[in-house]
């Protein structure tokens, strides 16, 4: 079975003026802050995927901000899953949510951990760096099933890369140094 990739939408426009902090910010969707990428994921707060269950949520890369959204509900298999795009603010309220502002995302990585692939991001917050990852829900589905045919770091070199494409653009319509530390 072939790996799917994230759903990558058209390419992010229009100007840039946010820059957040790190936690939940409250700020909702507006005309310049565009979807770039969405993807329904199994979240771990740490670098690396642990043994235990992954919260499913949805992942959520703008203009601006990488979002993780957590699907309400009990375990894995019992979760309500919701599109969040037109409603950031709402899924924030969900306990387990994250808002990073593009601007503090120090690094996305494509990576593997015991044959799996999944996507690591480190980013700065008001205490200090820190890390999370994520494993997209078809590869979280291929593994359950027994089979990895196709599960490829692919789509997470592929999200890694347009992370870093998002903060660069997001850096040139802000007039910042696009040689920060990242």
């Amino acid at each position: 079975m072939p790996a799917m990739k994230p759903n990558l939408l058209p390419d992010a426009k229009g100007p840039d003026v946010l820059s957040g902090s790190p936690d939940r910010t409250g700020i909702g969707l507006d005309s310049t802050e565009n979807i770039v990428v969405k993807a329904d994921v199994g979240f771990y707060p740490k670098e690396k995927p642990g043994m235990g269950q992954a919260m499913k949520g949805q992942l959520l890369l703008t203009s601006r901000r990488l979002v993780y959204v957590k699907y309400p509900g009990g375990k894995f298999v019992s979760v309500k899953a919701s599109d969040y795009s037109e409603k950031i603010d709402e899924g924030l309220k969900n306990e387990g949510s994250l808002s990073i502002a593009i601007d503090n995302v120090r690094e996305a990585k494509a990576d593997r951990v015991w044959g799996t692939p999944y996507l690591r991001v480190r980013y700065q917050t008001n205490s200090g760096e820190t890390a999370c990852s994520f494993i997209l829900v078809s590869s979280m589905n291929a593994l359950g099933a027994g089979s990895i045919f196709g599960v490829m770091k692919n789509p997470y070199d592929q999200l890694a890369r347009t992370i870093d494409q998002v903060k660069t653009e997001h850096r040139a319509h802000t007039g910042e140094s696009t040689d920060k530390k990242s």
